[in-house]
């Protein structure tokens, strides 16, 4: 049942966390590069954190009620199902009123219902899966979409060859443009620590216990930590301080970049998003992927880099107090280790996902 849609007019479907929100948003800056007059909206639930960054870096945001379905119990799952025929309802409600002449799913909460509904009426689906294990929204509308981007090899395999390209994954213009040149700049070693767009706890209390621990490093050591938490961030000043280590602490930052620009060494969870940042940025880290993603898709996500020696793979119930301050030391004291781990990185050949992911889309758009 086909629909009349709108001239250059584009939904994107993304919701949850930073790894499906932010390449997301920078497909949409691809696509605004190849075609200024065109209209792109967003859809997401009120689980996530694009109902704040999205309309924040100024795009328009329709939000679905909508629940998940991976990971949750036999009860909540069999709402889910009985849910869905009232979210796809809302989806052509929402699609008859934007009328997009493409559609393109990063997965979330989000993409399902929208995605059905697009199918129905003929309005053309583009996949990106920025996992190295799909999610479960994108593999159940694989066969319903024209193209499938992924940044993984791993990814492509649940998908057909047919329409399947692995491009790399998408990154923000404001992220590549703070890649650094040379580490180590003024003799001090710049550690950027977060835990992704909702922080995480282990890494904060890891860093509480290797805090004493670096004693001996402290006046070589410069830390910017995203706690993700308000009390956190004031505990974990509090004890930088009194270490004396040079140190920044903060809840939540948008402009991640900034953060990037001034790092030597990255220390953080290993979602889509983060390692396409990483990748873009050719930037050494030591990740700690998140024990109950899921599908382990973090892990898998994080031997990407660790595989070919840009990063340093430490499992979630390794990362200890003593542990991360002996990792932090061991880069003080031979930084050449940065160098290796750039070089390494940069022969991955990521470049330019965004872009190449936005022209391709737009060659299928329904006008």
């Amino acid at each position: 049942m086909k629909i009349k849609t709108g001239k250059n007019s584009v939904m994107i479907a993304a919701g949850g966390t930073g790894g499906h929100i932010f390449p997301a948003v920078a497909i949409a800056e691809g696509m605004k590069l190849c075609l200024p007059e065109i209209s792109i909206s967003f859809v997401g639930t009120d689980r996530g954190i694009e109902e704040k960054t999205i309309p924040a870096l100024g795009w328009k945001l329709s939000i679905m009620k909508s629940s998940s379905f991976k990971g949750a119990g036999a009860a909540a799952k069999l709402m889910t199902l009985l849910h869905l025929p009232i979210s796809i309802v809302s989806a052509m409600r929402l699609l008859l009123s934007e009328r997009p002449s493409l559609l393109v799913c990063i997965g979330g909460y989000a993409s399902v219902p929208v995605g059905l509904a697009s199918w129905v009426f003929g309005i053309p689906i583009v996949l990106v899966e920025p996992n190295a294990v799909p999610g479960l929204a994108n593999r159940l509308l694989g066969r319903f979409a024209r193209l499938i981007f992924t940044g993984f090899n791993q990814a492509s395999s649940y998908f057909s060859d047919a329409k399947t390209i692995k491009y790399g994954i998408p990154v923000r213009r404001d992220v590549i443009a703070a890649k650094r040149m040379s580490f180590n700049e003024d003799g001090k070693l710049n550690v950027f620590i977060f835990g992704g767009s909702q922080g995480a706890m282990r890494l904060n209390e890891s860093m509480m216990e290797a805090i004493p621990l670096m004693k001996d490093v402290s006046g070589r050591i410069r830390i910017i930590h995203q706690t993700g938490n308000a009390k956190a961030s004031i505990e974990l000043a509090d004890k930088y301080k009194a270490a004396g280590i040079d140190a920044s602490t903060f809840v939540f930052t948008d402009k991640i970049w900034e953060c990037y620009a001034k790092a030597d060494l990255v220390i953080a969870r290993s979602g889509a998003g983060t390692i396409a940042e990483l990748a873009a940025l050719s930037l050494p880290s030591v990740l700690v992927p998140y024990p109950f993603a899921a599908d382990d898709h973090q892990r898998a996500n994080a031997k990407l880099l660790s595989d070919c020696g840009g990063a340093m793979l430490v499992d979630n119930v390794d990362f200890s107090g003593a542990k991360a301050a002996m990792i932090i030391r061991e880069f003080v004291n031979t930084p050449e280790k940065l160098i290796e781990m750039r070089d390494a990185i940069e022969r991955l050949g990521f470049s330019n996902a965004a872009q190449r992911i936005a022209e391709k889309s737009l060659e299928i758009m329904r006008y």
